[in-house]
């Protein structure tokens, strides 16, 4: 038997120029494929489809500071054509405008410079952010290695929640050289929920492997340390985590994971403030050091070893 991808996109990225597939291909949904197993008649299938091209465009905004540090917040603006991607992206989209809001209403200056983004056509295949980076490092490799580190924000305000801080996964196609200052943001990460978010008693939270299921994924490729926080999609909340997160176990963090029902109304605003606290915690601390780019590629932090019980919550290609 075949095992068809179970993702819409291939881990490895697409070039502008590249040719489309031609040669018609015909996905199932597990339940119709189970009430076919067992099927000895014949089967038609039809299809209408259009393969077109388009053009879309990230947005970006750059503060002052130091531009040999330059640090990227971003987040994918564009959703699955099966809903209006209130959480999975708006969510994310929306905090990463509300800290810049927030950081020039509060009137502060950066050490380090930093670049707030909004990549398109996450959904196809981290297809703006890695464009950006890829395009910069051919035509502008000095600009290409001002850039420190990429944060990303998606899907932070999933109803049925789990908080998971990312970590550098075990993936042999990465750049190694991405280690070091990204288990330096996860430990930041950390600080937040251990010290900063409650003075009493530590927040709980879980690990996620930065897998390619977002754009932190294309900075990791080419070898740039980055972090995310995320809230959930399709990870299914056990016994143990209902205890600590509270909701529904045996559920999926967000049931509305590209469907239509990604509405306002699929919002949890508790697990979004926090997330974007957490976020702004970590940028700040990030901005603000005018030694973060030595404490990013310390060799102490390649000490680090994280765990997680996340690794099979999505095959490494998904792309939320």
């Amino acid at each position: 038997m075949t095992t068809l991808s179970t993702s819409r996109v291939l881990q490895s990225p697409w070039f502008e120029g590249s040719g489309f597939v031609n040669i018609p291909v015909f996905s199932l949904s597990y339940s119709v494929g189970r009430s076919l197993v067992n099927y000895t008649g014949k089967v038609t299938l039809c299809s209408n489809n259009t393969i077109y091209e388009t053009v879309t465009q990230n947005i970006w905004c750059d503060t002052e500071g130091n531009a040999s540090n330059t640090i990227v917040l971003g987040a994918h603006l564009d959703s699955v054509l099966a809903g209006p991607g209130i959480n999975d992206n708006g969510s994310g989209s929306s905090t990463v405008l509300e800290i810049l809001i927030q950081w020039l209403t509060a009137g502060l200056i950066p050490k380090n410079r930093i670049r707030f983004a909004w990549w398109s056509a996450e959904e196809e295949g981290l297809m703006g952010s890695r464009n950006y980076l890829r395009h910069l490092k051919e035509n502008n490799p000095e600009e290409f290695k001002k850039i420190i580190l990429g944060l990303n924000l998606d899907m932070v305000g999933s109803p049925n929640y789990i908080t998971m801080i990312g970590i550098f996964p075990n993936d042999s196609s990465l750049n190694i050289t991405a280690l070091s200052g990204s288990n330096y943001i996860t430990s930041l990460f950390e600080k937040f929920y251990n010290e900063t978010l409650n003075s009493t008693s530590p927040v709980p939270y879980d690990h996620m492997p930065m897998t390619a299921g977002s754009d932190h994924y294309a900075f990791l490729e080419q070898g740039i340390p980055a972090g995310r926080i995320h809230s959930g999609a399709a990870q299914i909340k056990t016994k143990q985590q209902r205890k600590t997160y509270g909701g529904l176990a045996n559920v999926q963090a967000d049931t509305c994971y590209h469907q239509s029902c990604d509405t306002v109304e699929n919002i949890n605003h508790d697990v979004l403030s926090q997330i974007a606290q957490a976020t702004a915690n970590v940028l700040y601390e990030v901005a603000m050091d005018g030694n973060v780019y030595d404490k990013l590629h310390s060799t102490q932090n390649e000490m680090f070893v994280y765990s997680t019980t996340m690794d099979d919550a999505y095959p490494p290609n998904e792309y939320f």
